[in-house]
């Protein structure tokens, strides 16, 4: 029953970020922001992703209370997004609303899967990644009816559906945060030797460079480039998904028999291609 209600949470924080995060470089550029300006403001916002993920992440551990730390951060979400519809030019959203949400946004993401291991205590690749699934489901629904409701009825509408969406998130994490809570990672021997934490940090910056500029400038250059319109952008983020389901579940139960690492290492290959 525990799981099935974070299943649930995660599906709504992913739905709420399918909506927003494809949806705002477009917006971004509509409302006058040039390319530099776009890219700008996103290494802004990624900084900030880093501090305040590292700051909360310290707090939840020190407090015990991570699922009510995420349930104020999905709350807070839930007030910012709407806040856009207000943003003219670069000052607004470097130094306000892009900035504070993606900060935010970060940190949510990362709660959410510290959260779910604070319920994980046995077979945790293939279980977290079978939670993880929910993110892919929430992911598709919400870049798809982003792109719709932009279309149909304007960036404003759908900020408020990545509102709601996040709201949901806050009530779905609020039920299991009545408590300090015992992690289940405290149970768990996680101490890497030698080079494998300067390794893995390495390996996540590599993709933390990268991502942002996917996520940031895919849409642009649909729309833009390929004359695509933003249903079309949308659609695009909306299938790559489909493939977390099986690489979630598979992967996840791989990393149990042979080592994180090990898989990490193949994923990040792929990132190239990619």
């Amino acid at each position: 029953m525990r799981l099935a209600r974070l299943w649930a949470a995660m599906a709504s924080l992913f739905l709420a970020a399918g909506v927003a995060y494809p949806t705002l470089p477009l917006y971004m550029s509509a409302r006058g922001l040039s390319s530099v300006e776009i890219g700008a403001v996103t290494s802004a916002s990624a900084l900030a992703s880093t501090v305040s993920a590292i700051l909360l992440g310290l707090y939840s551990d020190s407090t015990g209370r991570r699922e009510a730390l995420q349930a104020a951060v999905c709350a807070a979400l839930a007030g910012l997004v709407p806040i856009y519809s207000l943003a003219s030019g670069f000052g607004w959203f470097l130094l306000l609303h892009h900035s504070a949400f993606m900060s935010l946004g970060g940190a949510a993401m990362s709660l959410s899967g510290a959260v779910a291991m604070d319920y994980i205590a046995e077979r945790r690749g293939a279980r977290f990644g079978a939670l993880r699934t929910s993110g892919a489901v929430g992911w598709v629904v919400g870049s798809l009816a982003g792109g719709y409701l932009v279309e149909r009825a304007g960036y404003q509408t759908a900020f408020a559906a990545s509102s709601l969406a996040y709201a949901a998130a806050t009530l779905l994490y609020g039920l299991g945060a009545r408590r300090a809570r015992r992690t289940a990672a405290g149970r768990v021997a996680l101490t890497p030797l030698g080079w494998s934490p300067v390794l893995l940090l390495a390996a996540v910056f590599v993709a933390s460079v990268s991502n942002p500029a996917y996520y940031t400038f895919t849409p642009l250059y649909i729309v833009q480039e390929l004359g695509g319109s933003e249903l079309e952008a949308s659609l695009a983020f909306a299938v790559t998904p489909f493939a977390e389901f099986l690489a979630m579940v598979a992967l996840g139960a791989l990393s149990d028999r042979v080592g994180r690492f090990k898989v990490l290492a193949a994923c990040f290959l792929a990132f190239p291609l990619r």
